[in-house]
């Protein structure tokens, strides 16, 4: 019985180690045509109860530690500075995730010169804008419907 329940724990209370490659796209609202391709790389734990993330984030090579994303939202931590990393959304088992950033935070290549003010969405997989668009608002609409059943 004891085995059991340390096999069930493992499997769906305690974080987990995590280390993922998201190959995908860059989007924004107010240019449907801006796409570029983007890598994310994660390293980390994930806790599927309680849908967070903790660990250091990798986005076209720039590294981000102390990163915690939970459903819904995303931040890091700078010594004592907590920096808001805009909202993100995924899966349960975290191979698809939607995540709005400030343009301050992103690499440049993931920059549009046009709209400094706009948030851009990183989204994998995706290969295109009209993908990465559509699985955002999938990822939104099940975070948004997952909080009304409870």
């Amino acid at each position: 019985m004891l085995a059991m329940y340390t096999w069930w724990y493992i499997e769906n209370v305690s974080p987990v180690k995590v280390t993922k490659t998201f190959d995908g796209a860059a989007w924004m609202e107010e240019d449907p045509t801006f796409a570029p391709p983007v890598h994310l790389s994660l390293d980390g734990y994930y806790d599927k109860r309680n849908a967070q993330f903790k660990g250091a984030v990798k986005i076209n090579g720039q590294v981000y530690d102390n990163c915690f994303l939970v459903n819904g939202s995303g931040h890091r931590y700078e010594g004592a500075n907590l920096i808001r990393l805009g909202a993100s959304y995924f899966d349960a088992e975290m191979v698809r995730i939607a995540w709005s950033i400030p343009q301050s935070e992103l690499p440049p290549e993931l920059t549009h010169p046009k709209f400094p003010d706009a948030e851009i969405w990183l989204i994998s997989p995706a290969s295109s804008g009209e993908e990465a668009s559509n699985l955002r608002q999938e990822l939104v609409d099940c975070y948004f419907a997952k909080l009304k059943l409870k």
